[in-house]
């Protein structure tokens, strides 16, 4: 005899769950950092600037290796915090480095052309869209000329966009480069002891590398970027999102290990 086989199935028009949000508390320590990066927080680092813009001839840039900028503090500090020596990095923007000058300059009347016997464009890389800086033909008790280039026609002549209205001899000029984000190397920057001040220096005599040559810096819009130890987070607080981790502890970043400490346990909750 063989006895029947019967299947039964079930289905649920609606199947809801509740998950239990799991809960996670506890103290979490450790230190506590104020980061601020360039370009990243650009508009809260600049300071003086360095040197004079387009000033006329003859300049003289900011002297090598004495004070051209001293900061009380680095910018935008929180207050009581000691910035880190180690991670103090100096950048000039809307930078002007001086690529040659003279005092030999010859403008003609009505022509654009500078000739200088002295000069070097081409060695000195001298080149198209450079600026300048001369004095006006008119004489000493008119400001100099600001002009760019449009060409360099030897080591002696160069053209400039715009005819000069008079000629003249022994000029003094000079020929300046623009550069954007540069990082100024360490030699020219005084950093504070370690948890004794905050004062920075930015020294005068300020190159920068432009064809593998150093080029003296004229002028520059200063920024310092840092990162400094918190003395402001020594009570008990708590957060519960990400939100409340950047406004209160700050960036999350592996050189701020509170706030990184923080959110790793913010993921492994609710």
């Amino acid at each position: 005899m063989v006895r029947p086989i019967v299947l039964v199935f079930q289905e649920f028009a609606t199947l809801t769950a509740t998950p239990t949000t799991p809960d996670l508390n506890c103290l979490i320590t450790g230190p506590a950092y104020q980061i601020q990066d360039y370009p990243d927080d650009k508009a809260d680092l600049q300071v003086s600037d360095y040197g004079t813009l387009a000033a006329d001839n003859p300049y003289v840039p900011p002297v090598a290796f004495v004070p051209a900028i001293t900061l009380a503090e680095a910018p935008n500090l929180v207050a009581g915090a000691f910035v880190d020596p180690d991670s103090i990095k100096v950048f000039f923007d809307d930078t002007r480095v001086i690529m040659e000058s003279g005092t030999d300059g010859v403008s003609l009347l009505n022509d654009n052309l500078l000739t200088s016997a002295s000069a070097t464009f081409v060695t000195n890389g001298v080149r198209a869209g450079d600026v300048l800086i001369i004095d006006n033909p008119a004489g000493p008790a008119t400001p100099n000329l600001i002009l760019t280039i449009s060409s360099i026609e030897s080591e002696t002549d160069l053209r400039v966009t715009t005819n000069f209205t008079m000629g003249a001899v022994g000029l003094n000029y000079r020929v300046e480069r623009a550069l954007d984000d540069q990082l100024i190397d360490s030699a020219f920057v005084v950093v504070p002891a370690e948890n004794v001040s905050n004062e920075i220096e930015i020294l005068g005599g300020v190159t920068i590398l432009v064809d593998l040559i150093p080029r003296v810096v004229a002028y520059a819009k200063v920024y310092v970027g840092y990162r400094a130890f918190r003395k402001d987070l020594q009570g008990i607080d708590n957060v519960n999102n990400t939100a409340e981790i950047l406004s209160k502890v700050g960036r999350i970043d592996v050189r701020n290990p509170l706030a990184v400490g923080l959110f790793v346990a913010k993921q492994n909750a609710g």
